[in-house]
C-alpha cells in the first residue's frame, strides 16, 4: 500500500481541544482552583466519545483513502 497523505479531521481537533480541557480542568480541581462535580465526569464520558469516534473516523476514512489508492 501506498504512503497516504494524513490531515487531521474537525473531530479529532474537537477531541485534542477537549482533552487539553479535561486537563486544565483536573489539574485545576486537584489545586483547589475549581470545585469538583457532575461537570467533570460529563467532560470525561464527552472525552472519551470523542476519543473513539476520532479514532474510528480515522481507520473508516484514512482505509478508504488507502483502499482506493491501491485498486489504482
Amino acid at each position: 500500500i501506498q504512503p497516504v497523505e494524513m490531515a487531521p479531521s474537525y473531530i479529532s481537533k474537537l477531541n485534542t481541544g477537549l482533552e487539553f480541557l479535561l486537563l486544565f480542568a483536573v489539574l485545576a480541581i486537584r489545586a483547589g482552583y475549581l470545585p469538583d462535580g457532575v461537570w467533570r465526569q460529563a467532560l470525561l464520558v464527552t472525552t472519551l466519545a470523542t476519543v473513539v469516534l476520532s479514532g474510528g473516523h480515522y481507520v473508516i476514512e484514512w482505509g478508504r483513502k488507502a483502499a482506493r489508492l491501491r485498486s489504482r
